[in-house]
């Protein structure tokens, strides 16, 4: 919305962002956590108005209290934040606020992550026997997992080129044209009246 202010010697106009930001589905990863494992949540944020000013990530584990976490812009729309490891299997709700730089907000439904019990495996190991006559006899060894977190680092090109939404720059040239459109009509109805 623009507010045109006509005096005797010159025009101000005004944008006046009344448009909330935009936020698009998540994405989660691993998918399918399990326990002792960090989850990222990244998401598209969009603002076709003055932009977007604060992004916060919203959680809380087995219907406890919320954890707020301000997500880090990470370029191209893309924001980005961490929900801590879990000791144990649990379900995690969350979701997602907005803020943009004229003090409009928005926010997602609530989401749900599932993470679930690291799990051991029961392998069988075969060992031959030396007598030509008996087959091979099987022996159960219990396994469990060890992991060590590892930080990796995924250029942010890459995401951000999979996730930009194809409509961003057509929003971008109709708020320009809508602009410059509202321009011309101050100008001659301003003109006319100078008559």
């Amino acid at each position: 919305m623009f507010l045109v202010h006509l005096s005797t010697r010159h025009i101000d106009i005004k944008f006046l962002d009344i448009i909330p930001p935009l936020i698009e589905n998540p994405i989660v990863e691993p998918a399918e956590p399990v326990a002792g494992e960090s989850i990222e949540v990244r998401v598209n944020v969009l603002d076709p108005g003055l932009g977007v000013e604060a992004v916060y990530l919203y959680y809380r584990v087995a219907s406890g209290s919320w954890n707020a976490v301000e997500m880090t812009y990470i370029g191209n729309n893309l924001w980005r934040a961490l929900i801590l490891a879990q000791d144990a299997p649990c379900t995690i709700e969350y979701y997602i606020e907005a803020v943009d730089k004229a003090g409009n907000n928005a926010s997602t439904t609530i989401y749900t992550i599932e993470v679930s019990a690291i799990t051991t495996t029961t392998t069988p190991i075969s060992t031959p026997t030396t007598s030509p006559t008996t087959s091979p006899t099987t022996t159960p060894v219990e396994t469990t997992p060890t992991s060590t977190p590892i930080e990796t680092s995924i250029p942010t090109t890459s995401l951000t080129e999979i996730t930009t939404p194809a409509f961003e720059l057509p929003i971008t040239l109709i708020v320009i044209a809508i602009i410059l459109l509202i321009v011309i009509v101050v100008v001659i109805v301003y003109s006319k009246k100078k008559r």
